[in-house]
């Protein structure tokens, strides 16, 4: 059950992966709803509550040429507020400045955030022994303009995801916890993370 109305990212309704056309996507999110049913564990039935996030993204195209990968963050935090963020990468190392994020505030208004807006420094690393590829792990999101600074840490190092049996490719995707501060207040959250064009069975896909 939706606790915040949706939230429609980028400008005009429009969210930018590049500079060509078709680099674009109709992006949006429930990023805050009441959650509760139940789950059955070796044959055990147990009831559950939480908070969850839905995204529905539709686009025309995917990566260009130059572009390595993404880093998707989705963040939830104890005052009330969302995050969406990605920084997209280029191959030569460097982010694409069409990389950008929304924050959610706690009224559910929103606001677009540019790549100049925020910096999201990884600060350890992780190397799957299956596909060999090298992640981020744990990372530090600063926005200044928010007063905001989090650490993100994974609940579980290992959250790689090969999808040969379907979609082909490779990549991290799971949760982490978050502390830091806001406006010079502690802080805490939980999050979901997506990592591609890491290993090298993504490389091979763009």
């Amino acid at each position: 059950t939706p606790i915040k109305p949706p939230v429609i990212h980028g400008q005009g309704g429009i969210s930018k992966k590049g500079e060509g056309a078709t680099q674009a996507s109709h992006y949006y999110s429930l990023t805050r709803m009441e959650t509760h049913g139940t789950l059955k564990v070796h044959g055990r039935v147990l009831e559950v509550k939480g908070t969850s996030w839905m995204d529905h993204e539709f686009g025309s195209n995917q990566l260009s040429e130059n572009q390595m990968g993404w880093d998707w963050f989705g963040l939830q935090l104890d005052n009330g507020t969302e995050l969406m963020l990605y920084q997209i990468r280029r191959k030569d190392g460097s982010l694409d400045p069409f990389s950008s994020g929304t924050i959610v505030h706690t009224n559910g208004s929103s606001q677009h955030l540019t790549l100049s807006d925020f910096q999201i420094k990884p600060d350890g690393g992780w190397q799957s022994p299956k596909s060999n590829g090298k992640y981020p792990s744990t990372w530090t999101l600063v926005i200044p303009n928010q007063d905001m600074t989090l650490t993100l840490t994974p609940t579980v190092p290992d959250q790689e995801l090969i999808t040969t049996r379907s979609t082909g490719v490779t990549y991290w995707e799971g949760s982490v916890i978050i502390q830091g501060t806001v406006q010079g207040k502690p802080m805490k959250g939980k999050g979901y993370v997506e990592l591609t064009g890491y290993s090298e069975w993504m490389q091979r896909q763009f």
